[in-house]
């Protein structure tokens, strides 16, 4: 048998807990945008630093 834990607790502690699902959401995606411009600044400066001809 299952317990609903949104029901168990009270309603401020479930507002406390969406707040902080989205805000940590959010810094995932913040850390996954600057990790993609990482990569890209990596990738450009990488290339700039091979001489081909």
């Amino acid at each position: 048998m299952e317990i609903d834990h949104a029901r168990t607790i009270g309603g401020s502690q479930v507002a406390l807990l969406r707040a902080l699902a989205r805000r940590t959401a959010a810094n995932a995606h913040h850390i996954g945008l600057y990790s993609a411009f990482a990569v890209i600044a990596a990738i450009v400066f990488g290339t700039l630093s091979v001489h081909p001809f």
